[in-house]
């Protein structure tokens, strides 16, 4: 299974990250494909049209 999962802590050594980390590592072990994406830390801007 692809899993996504979305960080958004601006503590990169948070519990959140943390928690996130032990789930990716779970879920590896587990043969799952997981795609990281940081979203506090992404280059994104809204919407101008």
């Amino acid at each position: 299974m692809k899993i996504l999962v979305l960080k958004s802590s601006g503590n990169r050594n948070g519990s959140s990250n943390t928690l996130a980390d032990a789930f990716i590592r779970g879920a590896k072990e587990s043969g799952h494909t997981i795609t990281e994406y940081d979203v506090f830390r992404a280059d994104i801007h809204p919407c101008t049209g």
